[in-house]
């Protein structure tokens, strides 16, 4: 999921680096080997991910384990936790690439490339993406992604403070369910409508609740 929208140049969320025992400090002249090991971990965190990612599909959020995903991704426990601190961290990992265009959807009421991207891509990818936008997973993810939708919110709409992570979780749960009912009945409706939908919605949601005041003043009528 994330490869995919990562060439297709929709942004994603940057994750803090992780230093690993064997990347160490920096040497002068060793900059072939730091670039391979870079390589070597992009390539381990893949692979988690993708372990992650395939039982979920077959097992469900819940049932999925730690020692799960090392078996299945065939790498050890240190290994594991070199790269991530548990099961809530690969989610966040896997749901990166998603949760920035729906996030992003507060900003315009037009349906932009990534967002259509996004829909086109858990469509796609419809059993996985029911796995991690419903049951189990769906708290973590809204929890996600109302806090990617509340650094929008601070950046450019003036709601109270206050408001600002209630509007951002009333948002994130608005799109989530939308996602899940579609697809829970991909058939009923267009791709391009549902991206449509998604964006008018986020954007008139993030303004229903904008504080009107001295530092935000009400329209003057016409």
């Amino acid at each position: 999921m994330e490869n995919d929208l990562m060439r297709s140049g929709v942004p994603t969320i940057a994750r803090r680096a992780r230093p690993s025992p064997d990347t160490g400090a920096a040497v002068s002249g060793s900059n072939t080997r730091g670039g391979a090991r870079s390589d070597r971990a992009g390539r381990t965190r893949a692979a988690i991910v993708a372990a992650f990612s395939g039982l979920v599909m077959e097992r469900g959020y819940a049932r999925v384990t730690v020692r799960d995903v090392i078996a299945r991704a065939n790498v050890g426990r240190s290994t594991f936790y070199e790269h991530f601190d548990g099961k809530l961290d690969v989610l966040e990992e896997a749901m990166s690439v998603v949760l920035v265009p729906l996030a992003d959807a507060v900003g315009t009421p037009r349906a932009g490339e990534g967002l259509r991207f996004v829909v086109d891509h858990v469509r796609a990818q419809r059993k996985l993406a029911l796995g991690l936008v419903g049951g189990a997973a769906r708290p973590h993810v809204a929890r996600l992604l109302a806090s990617v939708i509340e650094r929008r919110i601070e950046s450019g709409v003036a709601h109270e403070p206050a408001m600002r992570p209630l509007v951002a979780a009333a948002v994130a749960s608005a799109q989530l369910a939308l996602l899940e009912c579609w697809l829970a009945r991909p058939a009923q409706a267009d791709p391009a409508n549902i991206a449509c939908a998604l964006a008018s919605m986020s954007y008139a949601s993030a303004r229903a609740t904008v504080r009107h005041g001295p530092s935000s003043p009400s329209p003057s009528p016409a």
